[in-house]
Order: structure tokens, then C-alpha cells, then sequence
């Protein structure tokens, strides 16, 4: 070769050789390793045509130069796994199958050429030299090779046209599209005009292939998000954070997530998908809040970890790359905390039933939500008795005898909301019902607290009321109701008398 080809030759085999080095680093990756394989595969090409100019044994020349076919078609087919790849599509295992085999076939025929000539016209002699390939005719296998590898590279080139048409239109630093279009159409005019009609001195196929490859190359490392990600050292500053955490693109697909929530959650969720999708896929596992207000009237699960999550747009400035950065926060003993509070707060010690503080905090979302919303007011016949002549004690298992008793009531019918007022006053608010339904409940609720024994018995004075109007309150309907009841206390005088004097008989049995 002259010295000009020589340069140019030296040139793009430096250029083959970038890629090779660059993406050592992140060969681990499926995503990037095929890409890293052609690369190699390129600068294989690279070397091998050098040796084949530099050598002056015809054996040697002879194979250096042959055996460019079936490392033209590994390319070619790592081509195709490298786009396959960056447009996270699968490959069909019949594919890989047929590559294999051509590839191995390639190799053969290449190697048994000076026996049968399929793949050159041209027997291994003392009078091989450079030149002598230039001249040479083509066997028939020569054109099944070149059919199929140019067939593989169309397929390849028209998805990942039409996949990063659509994908421009939406990214910002997008796949530069003109660039690939332009080297495609170049590198094809060239390759059939050296193939078909005039042989230059340097094989434009393995320009346009050292070309369209550092492209690749280009696309990747320089603007692929996770490839910035790791060169830019900041992979190693995440992997030694303890907050769980998740990275997207631009477009918030998701390209890393930690290990520990990977372990964690025991997630098979591949990556290269919208992090919508991955949100769905762990909320399944966890509880996920960005603000504490979004688990307002949302009940407690106890089986459920807590999850605080916060987000916050980053770029790698040395590649122009944005991107997201999702923190996920473990509050499950905070939230834990929380709830224990809330629960002292709304909830009754001594009887597990809900306090005013509830009603309180409720009554507006109640009367808002139900149209046929029912309270019940009860009086415990008896209590200030118990105390009087028992003690406070027997008065306290008296209201938690009752107030089980009303619970036991409430888990059969889920509509039912049982409040301690204080002292032996309590309050049940019923949701959608009807007086037929709050009947048929505190028939219930009589029936399993009666007993023979008067003291044992738990007699109780109660009215209610169902909403009738659109504009009935909660305050209103406890009023209604509060005026049945004191009918019902005034039946009840006689019941208190004979549980004083039922009370006098066991004080005066203990005194003695």
C-alpha cells in the first residue's frame, strides 16, 4: 500500500481500537457487552487486514486475506445484537441459532477454500501475493454470504431507523439520526461499487464498518445515561448508599436500581421499562407516599413496609445527560409510631372503642359521604351503682364487658362505628341503614348482654335516629335520638331500683 493508504489504513484501525478500550469498562452489562464484542470483532478485522499487507508468505496472505468473510459476518451479526439490544427487544433464539451456524460455516469454507474455490476463485500457490485478491472471481458461496449479510444489515438498520425517528421527536440529545442515515447510505454505495464494479486499493466495506461501529460507539457511551452513569464514577457512589434508590433517563425509563432494594423485595422486574410500570410492580410489596397527607383515612397495614419516596432531575455535565434520581426511604417504624399514637388518640383505653376526638375529626366526612347515616345513643343503667356499692373497679370491667360485647356486634356488621363518649355514655353510628336495620341491631346487642343474674346483667337505656333530610347533621340526629333515650330512662327507674337493692344484698354477703 502507499503511504497515503497507509495513514488512512493506521487511522481507522486507531479508531476500531477506541471503542475496544472505553468499553472494557462497562462490559458487564448485557446491555453493552454485545456492543463491546463487535468492537472487538471490528478491530480483529483491523488486524487481520494489516497483517495481510505486512506479510510476504502466500499461506499467510492467503488466510489473513480469506478469512476476512467470516469476521465480516460475525460484525454483521453483532450488528444486529447491538441494535436488537438498544432497542431492549429480544432476540428469537432461532437467530442466534442461524448466526452460529453461518458463522461456522463461513469459517469452513473459508479455510477448505483452495480445495473446492466456493468462496474464491483462487487456489493457495507460491504466486500469492496482495494484488492477487483484486483480480481474483468470486465462488458461489461468496454471493449467499454477501446476500445474506447485506439482508442482516437492511433488517437492522430499518428498525433502529424507525426507532429513533419516534424516540428524537421526544428526547433531548437524542440518537443522532443524520449521522447513521448518512454513514449507512455512504458505506452501501461504496461496498457495491468495490464488490460489483471497481476494486479499490483500500476495502470501503471495512471503512463504512469501522465507521458505523464507533457511531455506535458514540450513541452509546456518549449519550446512553447508565454508560455516563458508571464512567462518571457516580455508579460507585451509589452502590455504597443505604437509602434504596432508583435511576431514569429523560424519559423515566428506568436503567439501575440498588441491590438492596432488589434484595429486599425479592424484584425480577427488568430493567429498561417505565418507571410507572416498576412503581406498580413494588407497590404490590410496600407502601409508597411522597407526602404523609396521601395516607390519610387509608387504614394501617401492619404486614406492609412504608416507603417514603422523593425524586429529584441530575445530568452528568461532561456527557449532557439528565436524568432521575428516586430515593425510597424506609418510615415504616416512624409510620409504625405514628399509628400507635393515633390510635391513643382516637381510641378509648380502657374499652378499645373509638372517643370524641374520632367523632370529631369524622363528623363532617360522615354526614358528607352517607345520605342514610343512623346514630344510636346509650346510657348504662347501673354504673354509678356498681361503683358506689362495688367499687370503681367492677364498674370499669362493667364498661369493658359492655363495650366487647358492642365490638363483637360491629365486626358482623362492618357499617357499624361504636363511640365511648365518656363515662357510661356511648354512641353508635351506623352508615347506610334504616330504623329496621339499627332494630334488628340493638335486638342483637340486648340479646348477648342480658343475663339472669342482675348483676351480671348489662341493662342499657338507648334512642336513635336515621337521617331524613339532606341537610340532617350529626349533632341533629344525636339530639332526635337523645330525646328517645330519656324516654327510655324514665321506663328504666325501676330496673336501677332493683339493681341497687340486688347490689345490697352481695355487698352485705361480702361483709359477712
Amino acid at each position: 500500500m502507499s503511504t497515503i493508504l497507509w495513514i488512512i489504513y493506521f487511522t481507522f484501525a486507531v479508531i476500531s481500537f477506541v471503542p475496544v478500550i472505553k468499553l472494557e469498562q462497562v462490559k458487564n452489562h448485557e446491555k453493552y457487552r454485545v456492543l463491546w464484542y463487535l468492537s472487538i470483532s471490528v478491530f480483529a478485522w483491523s488486524a487481520t487486514k494489516g497483517l495481510a499487507s505486512i506479510v510476504s508468505e502466500p499461506t499467510s496472505i492467503y488466510y489473513f486475506s480469506i478469512l476476512t468473510y467470516p469476521i465480516v459476518f460475525i460484525i454483521v451479526y453483532f450488528i444486529y445484537l447491538t441494535f436488537k439490544s438498544y432497542m431492549n427487544e429480544k432476540v428469537h433464539k432461532a437467530f442466534h441459532i442461524f448466526g452460529i451456524t453461518f458463522f461456522i460455516l463461513n469459517l469452513i469454507i473459508s479455510i477448505t477454500n483452495p480445495l473446492h474455490q466456493w468462496m474464491l476463485s483462487v487456489t493457495l500457490s507460491q504466486d500469492i501475493n496482495n494484488e492477487t485478491f483484486a483480480v481474483v472471481g468470486r465462488g458461489f458461496f461468496f454471493y449467499i454470504h454477501t446476500f445474506v449479510s447485506y439482508i442482516i444489515l437492511a433488517i437492522s438498520f430499518v428498525k433502529i431507523i424507525r426507532y429513533m425517528s419516534k424516540r428524537t421527536k421526544i428526547q433531548e440529545g437524542a440518537f443522532p439520526f443524520g449521522m447513521i442515515l448518512f454513514s449507512l447510505i455512504i458505506g452501501v454505495q461504496l461496498n457495491v461499487i468495490h464488490v460489483f464494479f471497481y476494486t479499490f486499493s483500500l476495502d470501503p466495506t471495512y471503512l463504512f464498518v469501522v465507521i458505523v461501529t464507533f457511531v455506535m460507539y458514540t450513541i452509546i457511551y456518549k449519550r446512553d445515561f447508565n454508560v455516563n452513569l458508571i464512567s462518571s464514577s457516580r455508579q460507585y457512589l451509589l452502590e455504597k448508599m443505604r437509602e434504596m434508590y432508583i435511576i431514569t433517563d429523560n424519559n423515566l425509563v428506568v436503567i439501575e436500581y440498588s441491590k438492596n432494594l432488589r434484595d429486599r423485595f425479592q424484584l425480577t422486574y427488568q430493567e429498561s421499562s417505565s418507571l410507572e410500570d416498576f412503581l406498580k410492580e413494588l407497590k404490590k410489596k410496600a407502601i409508597i407516599f411522597t407526602d404523609i397527607k396521601e395516607l390519610n383515612n387509608i387504614p394501617f397495614n401492619q404486614k406492609k413496609p412504608y416507603l417514603h419516596m422523593t425524586s429529584q432531575s441530575f445530568s452528568v455535565s461532561r456527557f449532557k445527560s439528565k436524568g432521575t434520581l428516586v430515593l425510597l426511604y424506609d418510615e415504616t417504624e416512624d409510620m409504625k409510631l405514628i399509628h400507635e399514637i393515633e390510635e391513643l388518640r382516637k381510641k378509648d383505653l380502657m374499652s378499645g372503642l373509638f372517643n370524641r376526638n374520632y367523632l370529631e375529626a369524622n363528623r363532617k366526612k360522615l354526614e358528607r359521604d352517607n345520605d342514610q347515616l343512623g346514630v344510636v345513643l346509650i346510657d348504662m343503667d347501673g354504673l354509678k351503682l356498681r361503683n358506689d356499692y362495688l367499687g370503681h373497679p367492677s364498674g370499669d370491667k362493667f364498661i369493658i364487658n359492655f363495650a366487647n360485647a358492642v365490638l363483637d356486634l360491629s365486626n358482623q356488621y362492618t357499617e357499624m362505628i361504636p363511640i365511648r363518649l365518656g363515662g357510661d355514655e356511648f354512641l353508635i353510628v351506623i352508615k347506610k341503614t334504616t330504623e329496621e336495620k339499627i332494630q334488628e341491631i340493638m335486638a342483637k346487642l340486648i340479646s348477648v348482654t342480658q343475663s339472669d343474674d342482675l348483676v351480671e346483667n348489662i341493662s342499657f337505656s338507648y334512642g336513635y335516629a336515621v337521617k331524613k333530610y339532606k341537610n340532617d347533621t350529626l349533632m341533629m340526629l344525636m339530639r332526635r335520638a337523645d330525646l328517645k333515650l330519656y324516654e327510655m330512662k324514665e321506663t328504666h327507674k325501676e330496673i336501677k331500683e332493683k339493681i341497687a337493692a340486688e347490689l345490697t344484698k352481695k355487698l352485705d354477703a361480702v361483709s359477712r
